[in-house]
């Protein structure tokens, strides 16, 4: 959906002295230990990961850190997350990331996902809050090859309405791609302008707030199975599930965050055990 063309967005934005972060991780699997370890990992600026944790054993579970907790204008960050064949990650955040209002420059979030052959790589972030009058460009791209299987979700938040703060000035871009074999399975591109019509028409936002968008591939082609996924309901707002022949994606819209990400995690708990042959382990972080 485009509230305006993307080159009058991008026109508008300046550029800016901020924070510059770059984090790049790969996964590998550890014969010896049985189990998945951050094989390499490289940081420069504030975005960087503790130390792994193994709740279900061989599963390595990361949790992303950006410890100034948010970003203003002309911060930059960049991802880059490799799985290595034999290897399984599950990767999180702490805490929702935040975009807060801008003078004119753009906060900028690039996030490279790569899942090589025979690897699995869950994408199981909290949702990104877009504070009014930001300026903000998100995009995350993720690269399959054969025989890899992925999870993963995006939840967009705009503005806090819950404190009076509505999302009436300034912009986000968000892009959500995925890619098998450098062919496209699924493009989502949003342009949301503050204030614009598309955040209240019906054909648009509805005068919702939060928006997410979860994938995930190698899903067995049983009707049953997705008769099951269409039974979950959100607990508040809308929520709709597409089939396709590497998968399914699910659709929230509604004004709760929360909602959202525990609307896509009743359908995690549903298709895990089919996807990867393991019980639903959710990151002990959600639970602080």
């Amino acid at each position: 959906m485009n509230a305006m063309p993307s080159q009058q967005i991008q026109g508008t934005a300046q550029l800016g002295v901020g924070w510059r972060a770059f984090l790049q991780l790969a996964f590998a699997y550890q014969e010896s230990t049985s189990r998945t370890i951050v094989q390499q990992r490289k940081h420069h600026g504030p975005l960087l990961v503790q130390k792994p944790f193994y709740p279900e054993a061989e599963t390595c579970h990361v949790y992303l850190v950006h410890p100034p907790a948010g970003m203003v204008g002309g911060d930059a960050l960049q991802l880059a997350v490799t799985t290595q064949p034999g290897s399984h990650a599950l990767l999180t955040t702490p805490a929702a990331p935040k975009f807060y209002r801008s003078a004119g420059a753009e906060a900028v979030l690039h996030q490279q996902l790569h899942v090589q052959a025979d690897s699995i790589l869950e994408w199981l972030p909290q949702e990104n809050i877009f504070f009014d009058a930001c300026q903000a460009s998100m995009q995350t791209r993720v690269e399959l090859e054969d025989g890899s299987v992925f999870t993963g979700w995006e939840i967009v938040c705009l503005g806090r309405p819950a404190s009076g703060d509505d999302f009436k000035h300034g912009y986000t871009r968000q892009g959500f791609e995925v890619w098998r074999n450098k062919k496209p399975l699924f493009i989502e591109r949003a342009c949301y302008q503050g204030g614009n019509e598309i955040l209240r028409a019906a054909w648009g936002m509805q005068s919702c707030t939060v928006t997410g968008t979860m994938l995930s591939t190698d899903l067995p082609q049983d009707n049953q199975l997705y008769e099951s996924l269409r039974a979950v309901a959100p607990d508040e707002g809308m929520a709709g599930i597409s089939r396709f022949a590497y998968g399914m994606v699910a659709r929230y819209l509604g004004n709760h965050a929360i909602v959202a990400r525990e609307y896509f995690t009743r359908l995690w708990e549903i298709i895990r055990p089919l996807q990867i042959r393991k019980k639903s382990c959710p990151p002990r972080i959600w639970a602080t």
